[in-house]
């Protein structure tokens, strides 16, 4: 297995097919704040892959254990530094993380900022490096000859993440330094920067981030005014000076969640005003729109031919980051008011399919079946308790003193049961169906 160089970008092999994807060979963990990866491609399509629960990698990431899996890697962390004759234990600290471990292998590499990354070159610098150091060395009186295969080999990269899709800042340019000869995992404890990788930090600030997302569509797709407000406030900050003037290229309008005039200098501090004074659910739709755009910023629409030889289009993502965020933009395009549930099981977020009633989406596929079996048995369990005793109670009654009862008809299902029963029998036929 060659390595594919430092670039990590839509790029680094232009042969890949519209829709081809990297899968995770080798996960490697150095120290509590970098996960390294070791990358192969695969053809399959991301929006395709499930794991054994049947969730997708939306619903797989912002289900994951991260506190807990922090508190393991930090209680790691101080029994090393405790016992200072006890050296990290890769292969251990990966079992503390086991169920990102399993993440990553199943749908590829997270990628925060990847897709903002592009390897760049700078000629004119190298040369003035070279300059640099031969001058260094020679100082020195050491032959620059002999200290060349030694020293870490360096790269260039422009980054653009965070920026934003208006472009309003000039991308930051740095030189990187990487062991392009050495084997992966020494090049994993030297810190190599021309590994794909990513931070610990920045995986916790995604996850958040992306749970806070799924809470403000849920409370949109219900139409809670206050429950998007809520959610808004947790991103931006009740302090927040929303920019509600002319529409601007490049920006969200937040002016539309506005009701009344906007102000002529305008800036307003939304939630400091009066809450009939503002669409809180279109001020959160923006929100999400403008988070979607941010994350999705760097994706490439990738023109290819579909099955019938037509002519489709479909993204080109760089990280399952991305991905996750062409998911939930489906979703919110698609199924706008189905929203998003928890799975009685998992407790992860379902991306619904049908509106709420019936079974509602309560169990993803994987998790399904044995939820909806524990559950049919615990409502017959339930009913039989309530009907047995009093069946007994009618038939000793009738021994005793028998006496004719007037006829009762028996009352005719109504649409909600009637709905109900028929949404048990297609749960219990469909696999697919939570």
């Amino acid at each position: 297995m060659t390595d594919m160089g430092p670039q990590r970008t839509r790029y680094t092999l232009p042969r890949f097919a519209p829709g081809a994807w990297w899968i995770v060979e080798e996960v490697a963990l150095n120290g509590p704040s970098t996960l390294y990866y070791r990358l192969k491609p695969s053809q399959a399509k991301p929006s395709a892959v499930r794991d054994e629960r049947g969730r997708s990698a939306l619903e797989a990431f912002a289900a994951l254990p991260m506190k807990a899996m922090e508190d393991r890697l930090r209680a790691y962390g101080r029994a090393l530094r405790e016992d200072a004759t006890t050296e990290w234990d890769g292969a251990h600290a990966l079992e503390l993380v086991a169920e990102l471990v399993t993440f990553v292998r199943t749908f590829g590499p997270i990628g925060v900022g990847w897709g903002g990354d592009f390897g760049v070159q700078n000629n004119e610098a190298d040369r003035l490096q070279r300059e640099i150091d031969t001058a260094h060395w020679v100082a020195l009186g050491i032959d620059p000859g002999s200290v060349s295969s030694t020293e870490p080999s360096s790269f260039w990269r422009a980054s653009f993440w965070g920026h934003g899709p208006g472009r309003g800042a000039l991308p930051r340019v740095e030189r990187r330094y990487w062991h392009p000869n050495e084997p992966w995992s020494e090049r994993v404890r030297l810190g190599d920067e021309g590994l794909p990788c990513d931070g610990w930090s920045s995986l916790a600030d995604e996850y958040k981030d992306l749970n806070l997302t799924l809470e403000l569509a849920e409370a949109i797709a219900q139409g809670d005014q206050f429950g998007c407000r809520r959610a808004t406030a947790k991103f931006v900050g009740e302090n927040t000076d929303f920019w509600v003037g002319a529409p601007r290229p490049l920006t969200t309008d937040y002016g539309r969640a506005l009701n009344g005039i906007r102000p002529a200098s305008g800036h307003v501090k939304l939630f400091a005003l009066p809450d009939h004074q503002v669409d809180w659910v279109v001020l959160g739709k923006s929100l999400v729109a403008d988070l979607i755009t941010r994350q999705i910023d760097f994706a490439m629409p990738a023109v290819d031919l579909s099955a019938d030889e037509g002519f489709a289009v479909r993204w080109r993502a760089t990280s399952v980051l991305e991905v996750i965020y062409l998911q939930l933009l489906e979703h919110v395009r698609h199924r706008s008011s189905f929203g998003i549930g928890r799975c009685e099981a998992c407790g992860g977020p379902i991306l619904r399919t049908r509106h709420l009633g019936g079974t509602g989406n309560r169990w993803h596929s994987g998790c399904g079946s044995r939820g909806r079996v524990r559950r049919w048995r615990l409502e017959q369990a339930a009913r039989s308790s309530v009907t047995r005793p009093e069946t007994e109670e009618n038939a000793s009654a009738k021994d005793v003193a028998p006496v004719a009862a007037p006829l009762v008809a028996a009352p005719l299902p109504t649409a909600r049961s009637a709905s109900s029963a028929s949404g048990l029998v297609a749960a219990e036929t469909d696999p697919n169906r939570p």
